[in-house]
């Protein structure tokens, strides 16, 4: 579910009856994960961080989430605004931590990508949306995060060339071990 250029409060009171009403012939009860992510920059300035901080006074969607685990998506700087990193991983760090939430460190990925081979290009033109290698990696961020095991040596590339699919893939590894450790507590 999406609500386009929506907060982190909007994304999880918008899912909250979708999320109550699920309903699966093959697995009753609720959501094993449900995953929240707001606006790029929601957590950076003055005039929008309150809708991301108040996330934790909501706990994210409220009880319809208490049974499921929680997993904040971590966005990433924009293009050339390397800047932003540092307090994106603090307050989506502080925020899983007020919650009890697991948080997806896609953010921090995209910027170990950025130091590791500039060259490759995780932006759509926009500088703000991933690319095709950008989102590739923030999936591989998922599986590492959720499933604590390495998306090194994949077979599935998204289309990405092996160059490109090998790289993403060892950075989202890299990526997990160095927030985590060995394995997430999922």
């Amino acid at each position: 579910m999406t609500i386009s250029g929506g907060y982190l409060k909007d994304h999880a009171l918008g899912a909250k009856g979708m999320i109550q009403d699920f309903t699966n012939g093959e697995k009753p009860g609720p959501w094993d994960v449900v995953v929240v992510q707001g606006y790029s920059r929601g957590p950076l300035t003055q005039e929008i961080a309150p809708p991301f901080e108040s996330m934790g006074e909501r706990s994210t969607a409220g009880s319809a989430m208490r049974d499921s685990q929680t997993v904040l998506f971590m966005t990433w700087a924009y293009q050339g605004r390397p800047e932003m990193t540092g307090p994106l991983v603090k307050a989506y760090t502080d925020l899983g931590n007020e919650l009890g939430a697991l948080v997806a460190p896609v953010g921090l990925a995209f910027e170990n990508a950025r130091i590791a081979n500039p060259a490759m290009n995780l932006y759509d033109p926009d500088k703000k949306h991933p690319s095709l290698l950008g989102t590739y990696l923030a999936a591989n961020v998922f599986f590492a995060t959720l499933f604590g095991e390495s998306p090194v040596g994949s077979s599935y590339t998204a289309g990405l060339s092996d160059k490109q699919a090998a790289f993403a893939q060892s950075v989202a590894w890299h990526t997990v071990q160095q927030v985590f450790g060995d394995k997430p507590d999922a």
